[in-house]
């Protein structure tokens, strides 16, 4: 039997993508975004915290994920689907197609870095 992962299959920015369950903390409405004068950093509020905000897109849906004991809101996703899939190099596979992992550092390394949406 094949090797399955748990995790969620979204949409951001026109491209599905695959978040194994195992960074993933919480599925939300999308928050509101707030860049910090001078610095340009995304924030947003959740639950009384404030968390750095990766904006992905325009859609409803916000999932709150954990990368090096940091929690960030991936702001503007489409969530598909939860549940197991079949494990696949960099991913899953979904309906026999290849879904690629979300690389949560270098999404949060760009808008560190001042990129856009």
């Amino acid at each position: 039997m094949p090797a399955r992962e748990a995790g969620i299959i979204l949409m951001a920015r026109g491209s599905r993508h695959f978040l194994p369950s195992a960074i993933t903390q919480r599925i939300i409405h999308t928050l509101p975004i707030t860049r910090v004068p001078g610095d340009g950093t995304p924030l947003s509020t959740w639950d009384g915290r404030v968390v750095t905000a990766v904006p992905l897109g325009e859609d409803a849906h916000a999932v709150l994920c954990e990368v090096d004991g940091e929690t960030i809101a991936l702001s503007g996703v489409a969530v598909e689907r939860t549940g197991f899939f079949e494990a696949a190099e960099g991913g899953v596979l979904v309906e026999g197609q290849r879904v690629p992992l979300l690389s949560l550092s270098a999404e949060l390394s760009r808008v560190r870095e001042g990129g856009e949406a």
